[in-house]
Order: C-alpha cells, then structure tokens, then sequence
C-alpha cells in the first residue's frame, strides 16, 4: 500500500543512486499506487540527474513513464516522452521493443492524433 511506497521513498533518498534500477522501482510503485502526478516527476528528476548514473532512463524505465501519462491521459507529456526517445543517442532507446510497445499503447489512447500521423507518414512514401 502508501505505507509500502512512503517506505521505498524515504529508502530511495538515503541510498546512492547507481543505475536505474532504484529510480524504475520507485517509479513502479508510484504507478502501481496511481500516483501518476509522482512519477512523472520522479521520471524529470531523473533525466536530469542522469539517473545518477552514466545510462540515464533505460529501457525500462520509459514504458514505466509512458504509463504514468495513459494514466493521466496526458498527451503533452507522452509527445515530450516520445520526442525524449527519438532525440536519444542511446540505440537501445530507439530499438527496444518494450519502448516501442509501450509507445503505441500510449498512442493508441489517441487515435485522432494517430490517424493525423499515419496521413503524413503516408506522404514520405510518395516523395
């Protein structure tokens, strides 16, 4: 429950921040308690912190995020997450098959956006 997350919480801020596997619990637990407001801040913590480590966010923990807008229904912070991985120099970003998964599950929730999208990409294979 919130006890559980105040807990990890109050255990994330004492411990080193060394990979991205204690940011993509607390995100987790965040989402898994609806507390998606939290973990998109945690996730802009985060970035700009590198994830306290060289990496940054990872594979994992971009589904995590993406998740935290469907839950919102938060178009401009899954477009600013979408720009996130297409702007990465990180390959495994721009390749993994959970993000890009997790990027039509978010996209699917708007399907005017996504049929506008479809239309354009329609014209590059004409050019």
């Amino acid at each position: 429950g919130l006890g559980s997350l105040r807990a990890a919480c109050k255990l994330f801020d004492e411990i080193p921040h060394t990979s991205s596997v204690p940011w993509n619990a607390l995100l987790r637990g965040h989402c898994r308690a609806g507390k998606w407001v939290d973990a998109l801040s945690l996730f802009r913590c985060m970035v700009a912190a590198g994830g306290g480590c060289s990496s940054g966010p990872d594979q994992f923990t971009l589904p995590i995020a993406l998740r935290a807008c469907a839950g919102l229904s938060a178009l401009k912070h899954g477009k600013a997450l979408h720009g996130y991985v297409v702007r990465s120099r990180r390959e495994i970003l721009r390749s993994d098959v959970f993000v890009g998964t997790a990027l039509v599950e978010k996209w699917k929730h708007y399907r005017g956006v996504l049929r506008g999208l479809c239309s354009r990409m329609s014209h590059f294979g004409r050019r």
